[in-house]
């Protein structure tokens, strides 16, 4: 199955942003960014911080993985992944959504404030309510005797990313995926529901496959509306797009959106098909269906 990573290296942008004692923060939009270069060191990502971010660290190791909060939503899905990285002795750090925008590593990086810090983090000294930037260079230049160790994978892995088929209507199917990166070329004039936020690049991976209608995340909206930029930037296209509360179901769980998911946002190709604030995820799809 041929999926959309190669597409994903394409826009891939980072750049290293301090190094000290032999260590380097790089900073970038993405977590699937991420590659063999940041093993055993710092990264600092715009994305959200679910279950499948924790699931893409975990392939590299990092010292570090800080992601956004996402607005902790449901379940605390935002900050899930940084806590599942507790099990490889991984520092994970959310960044508040209201203080730098999802998607955005630089924002993350120049203005973030750490809202979530998981116990490997506290370990290492780390707590909510710093500023990332200053947070992360002072661990640098302290040279702590947890630079010199390996990461070391150790615990269960974390469950693969799902992707499911939920149904079918005259020959346009209804499919679910935890993360808008496993969006493949069949999936064009599909509807897709994604675990992912509605960030910028959600939006890019969306238009390079164009999908009939999709629906992500809002990850809280956060500043500059960051969290449905994306859906925003679709409509440019004429995709219809909606947002799912980050309260009503689980980032990175597409299965959850569709099951519990209540639209908080639609851009104006859906408001056009029939979407509404506030209808249930299945209930917006089927009105645009019966249409």
């Amino acid at each position: 199955m041929e999926t959309q990573g190669d597409a994903i290296l394409e826009m891939a942008q980072r750049m290293q942003a301090y190094a000290a004692h032999g260590r380097s923060i790089s900073v970038m939009d993405s977590v699937s960014f991420a590659d063999a270069r940041d093993a055993g060191q710092i990264i600092v990502t715009g994305s959200h911080g679910g279950h499948s971010a924790g699931e893409y660290a975990a392939r590299i190791m990092p010292l570090v993985s800080v992601c956004s909060d996402a607005g902790i939503g449901k379940n605390g899905a935002g900050v899930a992944g940084l806590k599942d990285l507790d099990a490889y002795g991984v520092v994970g750090l959310g960044v508040s959504h209201l203080s730098a925008r999802i998607g955005d590593g630089m924002d993350i990086w120049q203005n973030g404030v750490v809202s979530y810090v998981n116990d490997s983090g506290r370990l290492a000294g780390f707590s909510s309510g710093t500023r990332l930037k200053e947070a992360l260079t002072a661990f640098l230049n302290g040279n702590p005797a947890g630079l010199a160790r390996s990461v070391v994978a150790a615990g269960e892995p974390s469950p693969p990313m799902e992707r499911k088929i939920l149904a079918e209507h005259r020959g346009r199917r209804i499919v679910a995926m935890d993360s808008i990166s496993i969006i493949h070329g069949e999936d064009r004039d599909q509807i897709v529901i994604a675990g992912s936020n509605g960030g910028l690049a959600s939006g890019e991976l969306t238009l390079r496959v164009r999908p009939a209608f999709v629906a992500l995340n809002d990850a809280g909206i956060g500043k500059d509306r960051a969290g449905i930029a994306g859906l925003i930037q679709i409509d440019q296209a004429g995709i219809p797009g909606i947002g799912i509360s980050h309260d009503s179901a689980e980032i990175s769980s597409g299965a959850d959106m569709w099951t519990s998911g209540i639209v908080s946002f639609v851009n104006e190709s859906a408001r056009h098909l029939g979407a509404e604030v506030g209808q249930a995820l299945p209930a917006a799809i089927e009105r645009w269906l019966a249409r």
